[in-house]
C-alpha cells in the first residue's frame, strides 16, 4: 500500500504525474490502528501549507483547488486538507478521509469532538461548526487547538 502510478501520497511535483481527481488509499504504517486515508491527486492554484482546508477554485470541473473561501464555502464543497506544502501551479495529494492535521482560523478554537467547517475568517482554516452540531461538517476534532496551530482532526470531504 501507498504507491499507485508509481508515486507516493507526499509527492509534489510541478508537472502532472497522475489524473486529476485520482485516490489513493493507505493505512500509515507507523500508525495502522489509525485506519485507511483516501488522498486525492490535485493541482493548486494557490500556494498550499499543511492544514489548509482546499476547495477546487471557482467555476472549476476539474480538481484544480485553492483555499477555502472566506464566508461563503459551503462544507459540502471542501474537497480535502493539504497535509504538506504544494506550491502554486503543482501537483500532489491531499487528504479527502481519515486521521489527519487542520489548520484552525488564529481567532477561533476548537474543542475535542466538535465539527468542522471552513473558517469565516480566514481563507484555507477551519472552525467549530457550533455547539449544536446542526451545520453540515468536513470533519471533527480529536484535540483541542487554538491560535492557528494545526490540530489532528477525523476529516471526511464530500467535494
Amino acid at each position: 500500500m501507498g504507491t499507485a502510478v508509481g508515486i507516493q501520497y507526499n509527492f509534489v511535483s510541478t508537472t502532472q504525474q497522475a489524473p486529476l481527481g485520482f485516490k489513493l488509499k493507505r493505512v500509515d504504517p507507523d500508525n495502522p490502528d489509525r485506519g485507511e486515508q483516501e488522498w486525492i491527486y490535485v493541482k493548486a492554484n494557490v500556494a498550499l501549507a499543511a492544514g489548509n482546508v482546499c476547495m477546487r477554485a471557482s467555476g472549476e470541473p476539474k480538481y484544480e483547488v485553492r483555499k477555502s473561501l472566506v464566508g461563503g464555502c459551503p462544507p459540502g464543497s471542501v474537497c480535502g486538507v493539504a497535509q504538506h506544502t504544494i506550491a502554486q501551479d503543482s501537483y500532489g495529494f491531499i487528504l479527502r478521509s481519515g486521521i489527519g492535521n487542520v489548520l484552525p482560523d488564529g481567532a477561533a478554537t476548537i474543542v475535542i469532538n466538535e465539527g468542522l467547517m471552513p473558517s469565516n475568517g480566514t481563507a484555507g482554516t477551519a472552525e467549530a461548526a457550533g455547539a449544536t452540531q446542526t451545520a453540515a461538517v468536513f470533519g471533527w476534532a480529536l484535540a483541542t487547538a487554538s491560535g492557528g496551530a494545526v490540530t489532528q482532526c477525523v476529516i471526511s470531504c464530500q467535494g
